[in-house]
């Protein structure tokens, strides 16, 4: 199975859960000249899961709006070098 397509100019990657992971993707340059020559780039590409927002029912929601009352403080802890971000909060959070 393949997860990256080039239309000609540009290249797609439409990955699934399946392919979490990092790979090697390896791209040749030749000129059209009479004699070519060529350069040869290698690019790491990570495939990481989407993570994507749950649909609550409408007790989950009552539920996370009541807990969301009072003096709830959040604050940047970490971001990595692949933009995630890991909040920090002042108290324990109910998690549905």
């Amino acid at each position: 199975m393949v997860f990256t397509k080039f239309d000609g100019s540009s290249f797609i990657f439409e990955p699934t859960a399946n392919f979490v992971g990092t790979y090697v993707l390896t791209i040749q340059l030749t000129d059209n000249n009479a004699s070519p020559k060529s350069r040869t780039y290698k690019l790491k590409v990570h495939v990481s899961l989407l993570i994507t927002e749950p649909t609550l029912t409408d007790e989950e929601k009552a539920l996370l709006s009541a807990n969301l009352r009072g003096n709830l403080r959040a604050k940047v802890y970490r971001v990595n070098q692949l933009g995630e971000v890991t909040v920090q909060f002042n108290e324990a959070m109910l998690i549905p």
